[in-house]
């Protein structure tokens, strides 16, 4: 597979029945992935999700595992630049329970809505104050935190008898 596809799937059952598709594309844990969101699928109670990938994609999955995921989701929108950023706080379990619990508080762009051209330097700006902001909010409330890029893929490989990235 070529390292630009390379990455994870997951599907994630939507609460009106339908499905939502999330595609991360990183050869490695890194800052920056790609991601795209499929919404409104409509791939029955309990689908077969290799099929799925492999009808869409043309890829036959290397192994998959199921994991549960609770996430709070706070989004922030700069009145100045229309940059909409997210604040995810996540905890997830794998379930066998092969792999500690996942906590993560993810820090993340999500859009920008003006129609002005994207000013990059004042993007990155307001992403790391709010970055800055969510490192000391937890510092203040007692939250031992680790900064890293891990990604969930890198969290499941144990379970899968597989190495981290």
């Amino acid at each position: 597979m070529p390292r630009s596809e390379r990455g994870y799937i997951a599907f994630i059952p939507a609460v009106n029945g339908t499905w939502i598709i999330r595609r991360k594309r990183f050869s490695a844990d890194a800052e920056m992935r790609h991601e795209d969101l499929i919404e409104g699928l409509m791939l029955g109670p309990n689908p077969d999700l290799p099929a799925v990938i492999a009808d869409r994609w043309g890829l036959r999955p290397a192994w998959g595992k199921v994991y549960r995921r609770v996430r709070y989701n706070v989004l922030l929108e700069s009145l100045a630049s229309g940059h909409v950023f997210s604040i995810m706080l996540d905890r997830c379990t794998e379930r066998a329970g092969l792999v500690d619990p996942l906590h993560q508080v993810e820090v993340e762009y999500v859009r920008t809505r003006t129609l002005r051209p994207v000013d990059l330097g004042l993007l990155r700006n307001e992403y790391e104050q709010l970055v800055a902001f969510t490192r000391e909010f937890l510092a203040s409330h007692g939250v031992a935190s680790l900064e890293d890029h891990w990604s969930k893929l890198s969290w499941l490989r144990p379970a899968a008898g597989m190495q981290p990235t």
